[in-house]
Order: C-alpha cells, then structure tokens, then sequence
C-alpha cells in the first residue's frame, strides 16, 4: 500500500516561538479556502512578505513547519506538498502588518455588462480587477466589483455612507451608434465616463492595404472584453486620479492609438494587451482613494 505524501518541511535553525505574535501585527483567523497568496493580495502584501512578517522565513519548507506547528495545519494540498488552511485550523491564526489591514470598501459597479456575452463580460471583469485591485489594496481598501444597479444603494445612502469606508464608484455599459468612419479611434467621451461598445467592436485596421483597410481587429470575445476593461481604466484614471491622456503604449491613459504602423497584431497589442500604471499615476490614484478626493460616479457607455 503506498503511502500518502507528507508536505515538504524543516525545522528552521532559529526558530521564533510557538506563540510568536509579530510586533504590530493584527490577528486574521484563517478559513477553508484561503491561501497564503490570497490573504497577502487582499491585504496589498507579497505573498513573501506576509510569511516573512509572521514567520522570519521565506523557506517553502520552514513555512510548512511553522504552519504545522504554529497555525496548527494538519490537511495538505492535493499533490500532498504542502500544507493548506481550514476553517478547523487551531489556534488557526496568521497576523497581518497593521500597516496594510483594509479601512474599508471601494465598490464598483460594472452597469449593462448584459450588453456583452457571458465570455466577454468576464473578461472585462477581470481585467479591471487585475489593473484595479493592486492600487485599492495599496490604499488599504477592499474592492468589490458588482454587476446589477440594484447592487447599489440609492445615491443619497452612498453620499451617507461615502465617508464610513465605503466609496462608491459605478461603470455603466450602453450601446451607442456605429461610426462614419471605422478608422477613428474616439471610442468613448474621454473624461466622462463613458466608453463606447459598439465603436470598439468595429475598429478597423486603417493600415494602407486596401483589402485590410477596413478589417476590425478586436475579433474575439477575449480581445473585445480585454479592450473594454482597459478602456474602464482609463476612465478610472480620469474620475480618481484626474490623469492626463498620452500616448504611451502599455498605459491606461494612452489614447488614440498606437504610433507608427498600424497592423492587427500592433493594434490588438495597443487596444487589448496588459496594462499598467507608471509610479506616479499609482501615487496619485493611491492617495486620491485614501483621502477620497474622486469625482462624481463614473458612468461608461460602449
């Protein structure tokens, strides 16, 4: 009969107590499902830095002999790797540096998200989290993206509640009529809120070749929703951050297109590759979220 495979663990050369409480650190009692990597993102942490702050160690091996021993771990992943929490966990308690626990809730409502496909809809959700959370996080928020205007309470409980932690941001997704010209690349009102689906849809190459001139590009449900997130995110630098547009490729406030030759795979990279904030943009969207200096609900049109 084979035997089950025991995570990997050391005991480490200098061990911190068994009842060691980093100084400063707040107690997060873990459930069934968390994971190293989740409790750290949600706290706006590296994954190293939280083990480092509880246990002094980045070893995958001592990590696993301090959650045995210290969390009180017994149930292992499926590969039988490593150990894994559960809500039976005794004392069953990692700590967070109170530097990075939460104040409260960023909700963003993604309005009219009934206008995309289920595929497209998701991949718009994801992208917005994926450019959105790191700097919620670092603003010591929690983000909750919703998908229903009933989600929200009416506009007089949001200002109510604006200054209790919970800030209030909206998205809204509305069909808007095709362009003249499929080569102009307005796809929204920019500063406004509002980002247009329909203009998205048919973008068009525009390069020299006839026969491509007027081909779209954004012709999946991935690319199509990954250009819509990142559209959602321009708009988000405007109404949080009062960012000013350019035209640097990979960032959120890039507009009208990408500089030299136009192709399909120059054009998908521009309008539906991964993009981030630069320093100072993440600076000033931090500390806009931490003293709620936003402007008025952001409203998206496609």
């Amino acid at each position: 009969m084979t035997k089950p495979i025991q995570p990997i663990k050391t005991a480490p050369a200098n061990p911190v107590s068994r009842n060691y409480i980093p100084r400063g650190g707040t107690p997060y009692p873990v459930k069934t499902d968390d994971d190293l990597a989740s409790i750290a993102k949600a706290n706006g942490l590296s994954e190293a830095q939280l083990t480092y702050f509880n246990f002094k160690t980045t070893n995958p091996a001592e990590i696993n002999w301090y959650l045995q021993r210290n969390v009180g771990c017994t149930k292992s992943t499926r590969d039988g790797k490593n150990y894994m929490f559960s809500s039976d966990d005794h004392p069953g308690i990692i700590y967070i540096p109170k530097s990075a626990v939460q104040v409260g809730n960023v909700v963003l409502n993604l309005n009219g998200l009934s206008h995309l496909n289920k595929k497209t809809a998701e991949v718009v959700i994801t992208t917005v989290r994926q450019g959105f959370e790191p700097v919620v996080a670092k603003a010591k928020f929690n983000l909750i993206i919703t998908k229903k205007e009933a989600d929200l309470p009416p506009e007089n409980e949001r200002r109510k509640n604006w200054h209790k932690n919970w800030l209030w941001l909206e998205v809204r997704f509305d069909e808007d009529e095709k362009a003249v010209d499929p080569c102009a690349m307005a796809v929204g009102e920019c500063g406004t809120g509002s980002v247009w689906i329909v203009r998205h849809r048919q973008l068009a190459i525009c390069g020299k070749d006839p026969k491509t001139r007027t081909m779209p590009f954004l012709t999946t449900d991935d690319l199509l929703g990954r250009a819509l997130g990142n559209a959602a995110l321009h708009e988000l630098g405007h109404k949080i951050g009062h960012l000013d547009d350019n035209r640097i490729s990979g960032n959120p406030m890039s507009t009208l297109g990408p500089l030299g030759v136009h192709t399909a795979e120059t054009l998908r990279s521009y309008w539906a590759g991964k993009q981030s904030w630069d320093n100072d943009q993440e600076r000033i969207l931090v500390d806009n979220l931490k003293n709620r200096r936003l402007a008025d609900d952001i409203e998206i049109a496609p």
